[in-house]
Formats: C-alpha cells, structure tokens, sequence
C-alpha cells in the first residue's frame, strides 16, 4: 500500500507533523486505521461509506480497494456527496462492503440509532471502522455530548462481530497528550510540544512504564464486522 498521499486533502489529519497538538493521537489512529485496512479489508472493488466524512482524509488509505467512496457530512463542503447526520442513511439494506465513522461518536446525540442505520446498510461481513475518544477535552461545544471506554464500545457494538479495539497510545501517551493541548502551539510552546512528542514516539512501547501507569486511553479504534466470520 503506498506511503506518500500528496495531493489528497486532510493531510493534517492523515499525516500529522510532530509540532501538532493532536500529533500524538492522530499518528496513531491513522497507523491503526491504515493496517486494518490493510488487513480486513480484501474486497478490491469495494463501496464505502464515510459518516461526517470532512475533507476524506483517510480516503486514501483506500486506493486501489474501492469502486466508490460516498461521504456523508452534516454540514456541506467541497468534498462531501451528501448531507445528513447518519441516523436517516439514505441507501438500501447491505449495499456497503466497508462504512467509517472516525471522531464523530462523541457528538451524536443518537449515536445508537447511527450504529444500527451502519448495520443495515452493510453488506454481511461488511467493516464498520470505527474511533472515538476516552480522556478528552469538550471540544465542538455545544455538540459533544459522550465518552467512550472499551466495554461501552463493545456494548455499542454488541450486534456486530468485532476484529479488534485498539488504543491510539497505552497511559504514557494519553497522559503527555492530554498535557499538550494546554501547551500554547506557539514559539517556545511549539518546541517543548515537539521534544513532548517526540519522547513519546521513543517511549510509548515500553511495557513496563505503561503497566505502572492509571489506565486512561485518549481515543480508541474499533474494527468491526456485520456477522460472525469463520475464517478457514
């Protein structure tokens, strides 16, 4: 799958630089979301749905995989196909071989409802990709409305069977993460933000140190599918 994506909108997202705010969560859901593509997602002509799509800027992560890639989004823009919130999916039952729905959760005020329209909509053994935030700022006020764990995650999605949840960043990162976002992005405040990530980059993988540390999760990644899959 390629490495290199230039042209294609919402790089900031996709392809964080080390002096973002977000950096730290962002690197790691795009790494995440990027290998299970790679990995569940076999299908070469697959249809795709992107929930409060924005700029697509994981479209990419696609290429090569997809016959069509339709975005949804509440509020219109240069990239989106169609407006609606996702509780009202205006398609017919299992025409999707893959849906995402990437940092919107929090601010549905139904997310269930959003969950079970993903669930008619895709084909059986259809992929919902899936993120959201634990440990988060209120941010997009006044329409964020939830918090995740993973055992809400799974309840939420008790009707699909799921691949896996991962965790963008074990405690160390979320706790440095969560310091960032107060760190003004500016001069001085943009270099400490810079040797802050980039010491996580080095640290994250150190077992032990996450293992001492609260459990506490800034943003998940659920990887799910429509129907229990038995792989031969």
């Amino acid at each position: 799958m390629r490495d290199n994506y230039d042209g294609h909108a919402g790089a900031d997202g996709r392809e964080p630089k080390v002096t973002q705010q977000n950096y730290l969560v962002n690197s790691r859901l795009s790494k995440l979301l990027k290998r299970g593509v790679e990995k569940y997602l076999v299908e070469k002509k697959a249809v795709v749905l992107d929930i409060g799509c924005g700029r697509k800027p994981y479209q990419p992560f696609f290429l090569g995989k997809t016959a069509l890639y339709i975005g949804i989004d509440i509020k219109p823009g240069e990239f989106v196909d169609i407006l609606g919130d996702g509780k009202n999916l205006p398609f017919k039952e299992s025409c999707f071989s893959a849906c995402l729905c990437l940092q919107v959760l929090e601010h549905l005020d139904e997310p269930k409802t959003v969950i079970e329209e993903v669930f008619r909509v895709l084909k059986s053994g259809g992929l919902l990709y899936l993120s959201t935030h634990g440990n988060w700022p209120i941010h997009g006020a006044p329409n964020d409305y939830w918090r995740w764990t993973e055992y809400g995650l799974r309840k939420m999605l008790a009707n699909f069977h799921i691949e896996e949840i991962s965790r963008c960043g074990g405690p160390a990162a979320g706790i440095i993460q969560l310091v960032e976002l107060f760190i003004p992005g500016r001069s001085l405040g943009k270099i400490i933000i810079t040797l802050l990530n980039k010491l996580e980059d080095l640290s994250d993988n150190v077992a032990w140190l996450n293992e001492k540390l609260p459990s506490l999760t800034t943003n998940y990644l659920a990887l799910a599918r429509k129907g229990n899959i038995i792989r031969v």
